[in-house]
């Protein structure tokens, strides 16, 4: 699995390609992704995020279950768009919709943040987010200068 930031009308919207699909208790991969997602959120200081599941039929498990129990420790707004039905329903299983709903596309999610919290400001992401570029690939010790697994 992997997740993308790209920039869309001004906001940072995080495509998730190539699902892993996993079935495992524990996805190795995938938590890794999560503390790289992990650090990354709080380096970057970016004030919610909206992931953008429009091209995976499927996604891994675990990955949704640590993306809740992220949610709970950094308290950042997770947002989630796509148009799989099936999709849809896991984030519902994982409890992932509240208190924001599922959207078509990003878009609709960034409309709606800026509506409803006009406040929020990204900073300079232009410094701190590399965009089109997968996030194992950027947030690691050959880009940082620090091994992400190990940050504070």
């Amino acid at each position: 699995m992997e997740i993308y930031p790209v920039l869309i009308e001004g906001t940072v919207i995080c495509k998730v390609k190539r699902s892993c699909q996993g079935a495992l208790k524990e996805c190795e991969p995938c938590q890794s992704l999560i503390i790289y997602l992990h650090n990354w959120l709080r380096h970057t200081q970016i004030p919610y995020v909206i992931f953008d599941l429009q091209e995976e039929s499927t996604i891994c498990g675990f990955f949704m279950s640590e993306l809740g129990v992220l949610r709970k420790k950094l308290r950042t707004p997770l947002l989630f768009c796509g148009t799989r039905m099936k999709t849809q329903a896991l984030l519902e299983a994982h409890h992932l919709l509240h208190p924001f709903p599922f959207w078509h596309s990003p878009e609709e999610a960034v409309r709606r943040m800026r509506m409803e919290y006009p406040d929020l400001k990204g900073g300079d992401l232009y410094e701190s987010v590399h965009f089109d570029h997968p996030l194992s690939q950027t947030w690691n010790i050959m880009k940082t200068g620090f091994n992400p697994l190990f940050a504070p």
